[in-house]
């Protein structure tokens, strides 16, 4: 299980609640700055990047053989 959470600090201690289900398990906190970018367009990219396409192929029949025409 995976726990990611990005955040600008305003100061140098942060107290860090982690999912109920990490109880009892070995646990690795790694803190890297990344660049203000980055942070601000996955916040902002998040729910654009779910996208649902819509294919209608009910009339469509797969042919083996056209597969390795050339």
């Amino acid at each position: 299980m995976v726990f990611r959470k990005v955040f600008k600090l305003d100061k140098q201690i942060i107290e860090l609640t982690l999912p109920s289900n990490f109880i009892g398990k070995l646990v690795e906190i790694i803190a890297f700055t990344i660049p203000e970018i980055e942070c601000k367009s996955q916040k902002q990219g998040l729910f654009k990047k779910l996208t649902v396409v819509h294919v209608d192929n009910s009339g469509y029949k797969f042919n083996r053989d056209e597969l390795y025409e050339n």
